[in-house]
């Protein structure tokens, strides 16, 4: 009906939706995220729901730092050699392998993400807090790979228009996205 009309007749967020409260694809992949932290935090997990969701977005953070979009798994972890909490939570994250997981083993082991959805929805998530905070590297602006996921989070309402008019300018093919 009318609810599969707005979710863009997409199976995965048709899946993952709550009939009763979700309306928007970003609703839903933020509730379903939301879920996967607090059954974590609830059940096998050492940490608060919170925190794993501030390591899904240091995560996304740094994929978009170091512009890796498939990193092996030892990349990440080289990424946080100096953080061992977020290393940690990044572990338990993908034990329970809701929203991440490894494919592969040994040298061949890769981070995965449960849909390539809720994967931009990471990426996004983080461009928006980097665009409030004033600590998004400029240069990821101009990467032609992120220009959907700069697009989403600059239509973000809590994003000033004026920071969206700067940020959309190194690359133009996010207000077309």
């Amino acid at each position: 009906g009318v609810l599969t009309e707005r979710l863009g007749y997409d199976p995965l967020l048709i899946g993952l939706c709550d009939l009763k409260n979700d309306t928007a694809a970003n609703s839903v992949i933020s509730r379903f995220v939301i879920g996967c932290t607090e059954r974590l935090a609830a059940g096998d997990g050492t940490r608060a729901a919170c925190e794993y969701a501030l390591s899904l977005r240091s995560l996304a953070g740094a994929i978009l730092e170091k512009r890796c979009v498939d990193p092996a798994w030892s990349e990440v972890l080289a990424w946080f050699s100096g953080s061992p909490d977020q290393t940690a939570s990044l572990r338990e994250l993908v034990k329970h392998g809701e929203v991440i997981r490894i494919t592969g083993s040994g040298h061949d082991a890769r981070l995965a993400f449960r849909h390539d959805r809720v994967y931009k929805w990471l990426l996004t998530d983080a461009i928006i807090h980097a665009l409030r905070d004033g600590q998004l590297d400029e240069s990821i602006l101009s990467e032609p790979f992120f220009a959907d996921v700069i697009g989403a989070a600059i239509a973000d309402a809590s994003i000033a228009p004026e920071t969206a008019e700067r940020v959309s300018k190194p690359n133009r093919l996010t207000v077309s996205s």
